[in-house]
């Protein structure tokens, strides 16, 4: 059994509309080191995109990558990191979904990855094990937004990331009110397990919480990490992992803390 992971990191926008964000640079390297030293992935397996080569394009032919290389029984990985933005969901009334900030997203929209994009692209692949990692919020406390037709759609501040919970939320996520029957039988045959940053309507933050030139990290991101290091191993559930990271996350941050959400079967058996 084989293990692919596919990598993504965005600190730097083409458009002046979107703020730089200093976490994700220290992100990426992160999480891929725990992938190789924890949990069997090797260099070969790793596909990162970061800045430039995370553009709407590079991120797509990430994913046509991940379906040429996963067999029926192997694993896959998804990570971003970086901002993202919720938007108008047209197929129902006042429903709302969200996308993907790839680095040359423009105020117009061009360049967002949304939801039943990376939906469509999970159905393709040959392997039910999946599991998605996503460190941004939905909005937050912001100042800038870009225009998707009639709808402003928020951004947010330098250290705030910009998606929710619901990276798939136009046909995944429960928060974001879609049917859980169609979520437990797509998850079933899927073994999706996905893990968001925060609830729709929080920030996620960059936090410095590191050492060194750029001491920032996606909070969630860093306490993910700490405590599956903490579970050497492998014994707890990805849900009892979410719990320490909430834990750690209103330690850390208190009142400001955001509330990271799980979904998917997988919540329920050992992280990856």
């Amino acid at each position: 059994m084989a293990k692919w992971a596919l990598l993504v990191g965005v600190s730097r926008y083409h458009t002046s509309s979107l703020t730089a964000l200093r976490g994700p640079r220290n992100d990426i390297p992160a999480v891929a080191r725990l992938l190789t030293e924890r949990f069997g992935f090797s260099d070969r397996g790793l596909d990162i995109l970061q800045d430039d080569a995370a553009s709407r394009a590079g991120i797509l032919a990430g994913w046509d990558r991940l379906q040429r290389n996963a067999g029926p029984d192997d694993s896959v990985f998804f990570y971003f990191s970086g901002h993202g933005l919720e938007t108008p969901d047209l197929s129902r009334p006042g429903g709302r979904g969200s996308a993907l900030c790839a680095c040359d997203v423009t105020e117009t929209g061009a360049g967002l990855i949304r939801g039943p994009e990376i939906g469509a692209r999970i159905d393709r692949l040959r392997t039910a094990n999946v599991t998605i990692v996503v460190d941004a919020c939905h909005s937050g406390t912001a100042s800038r937004y870009l225009n998707l037709g009639d709808s402003p759609v928020t951004s947010r501040l330098l250290r705030l990331r910009g998606i929710a919970s619901g990276l798939l939320s136009n046909n995944l996520q429960p928060p974001l009110g879609e049917d859980s029957a169609l979520l437990t039988a797509r998850s079933a045959r899927h073994r999706e397990t996905y893990l968001g940053a925060a609830h729709v309507g929080e920030p996620a933050a960059d936090a410095p919480l590191l050492t060194g030139a750029n001491p920032y990290a996606g909070a969630f991101t860093y306490f993910l990490l700490e405590a599956l290091r903490g579970d050497p191993s492998g014994t707890l559930t990805t849900r009892q992992i979410l719990g320490r990271v909430r834990a750690s996350l209103r330690r850390a941050l208190g009142p400001l803390a955001q509330s990271p959400v799980g979904a998917g079967v997988g919540q329920d058996e050992p992280f990856l």
